[in-house]
């Protein structure tokens, strides 16, 4: 279940409260940051002894590129973000806690993208990931990623972008498109608002096209199968506004192949347990 705001989670007031409510009634707790209070005592101690894992945003991996890229309020220099994510891995109690960048892909110095990873790494984090965003990103950095990929080892994980082009002979939105008849993911991941408006996934939040109902006012149950998500699982993804980028476009391969019999489960989880002995996103796998 995501919690979707406007700006910075740890900001909202209520944030510690809500997080010690989860973690007292069994749920895994995951936060999407840009890192700005990391260092504050409350948000710290909130995170170290709640949380399973957290991303934070990285804006760049020098701390010149990070002077001239960072705009979130109260963000300082780049050492400072690094040794929060350090102290965090320390300190956190979860045995399971994982912490790692997401960095996006611009028009910067290809260089910054080993700067980064080498940063991420020196700091302590699991992994980092790199993202090329929305538009496929600049030409010309696969050298520089391939250099940062060269850092990963067993205790840190590189994460590449999937590649942007399609496979040769095809269009480039074959190698995008949606290949699945229903949205099985939206039956154990939702996205509340800040408004308590229900939407399918994080990636649909905010579009009122995908709006399922209230949940504040209406409550969980009623909403949740009420007649408009019904509706909802009833499309055909391909079919919809946004979703034929679909961000768990695996996941809702691979249920499809499940669902539909074309796979056995225990076959898959066996030939995944074969290669990927292990791995630090196992919650999100």
């Amino acid at each position: 279940m995501t919690f979707r705001g406007v700006r910075e989670a740890t900001r909202h007031p209520g944030y510690p409260a809500v997080c010690d409510a989860g973690h007292e009634a069994g749920l895994r707790l995951g936060l999407v940051t840009d890192g700005t209070r990391l260092g504050r005592p409350d948000t710290a101690e909130c995170v170290a002894s709640t949380h399973t894992w957290v991303r934070v945003a990285l804006p760049a991996g020098t701390e010149a590129a990070f002077r001239a890229a960072a705009t979130a309020p109260g963000r300082t220099t780049l050492a400072s973000l690094l040794d929060d994510v350090g102290d965090l891995r320390q300190s956190a109690i979860d045995p399971d806690f994982r912490i790692g960048f997401h960095y996006v892909i611009s028009e910067r110095d290809p260089g910054d993208i080993l700067a980064a990873a080498r940063a991420a790494r020196a700091a302590g984090a699991h992994y980092i990931r790199f993202d090329t965003g929305r538009h496929g990103g600049p030409p010309g950095v696969a050298p520089a990623l391939r250099q940062a990929a060269l850092l990963a080892d067993d205790a840190f994980e590189v994460r590449l972008p999937r590649p942007a082009a399609a496979p040769e002979g095809a269009s480039d939105d074959d190698g995008r498109r949606a290949r699945f008849d229903r949205c099985h993911y939206s039956r154990f991941t939702v996205a509340v608002d800040a408004a308590g408006r229900l939407f399918p996934c994080p990636q649909v939040s905010h579009d009122p096209r995908y709006d399922l109902g209230d949940v504040v006012a209406d409550g969980w149950p009623d909403v949740l199968d009420g007649a408009a998500r019904a509706a909802w699982d009833a499309t055909e993804p391909p079919a919809t506004a946004a979703c034929g980028s679909c961000f768990y476009r695996p996941q809702n391969e691979l249920l499809d192949l499940l669902l539909g019999g074309r796979v056995a489960l225990d076959d898959a989880l066996a030939a995944y347990a074969d290669e990927v002995p292990s791995t630090p996103h196992a919650d999100f796998l």
